[in-house]
């Protein structure tokens, strides 16, 4: 699953749940409103992005089956020793002056 893709489904389930809270019978019951639902799916989107886009960095630099300078498989030590490149993406916003380790 790609990275957007994972975003995609994430931004379709908060959108589901701003629909599914906001729809409420004419009766006087206890269904939450309209700002109960924006606010939940702000909630859930805040909370589920970072871990989707921690996820999606995991995989892609574990999905190797032999250490190389910038990918390893998984419970192995990555140190990077040269700086990322600017037109590199394998971190959601990777510091330009950042060596980064892994594990």
């Amino acid at each position: 699953m790609s990275y957007r893709r994972s975003v995609k489904n994430l931004f379709v389930l908060s959108l589901f749940l701003l629909l599914l809270a906001g729809c409420q019978s004419d009766n006087k019951s206890k269904a939450p409103g309209l700002e109960q639902a924006v606010s939940d799916s702000t909630d859930a989107h805040i909370y589920g992005y970072p871990l989707v886009s921690m996820d999606m960095t995991r995989k892609r630099l574990t999905n190797v089956a032999v250490s190389d300078e910038s990918h390893a498989p998984m419970n192995q030590l990555l140190k990077l020793r040269t700086y990322p490149a600017v037109d590199d993406h394998w971190v959601t916003a990777p510091n330009a002056d950042t060596l980064y380790t892994t594990a």
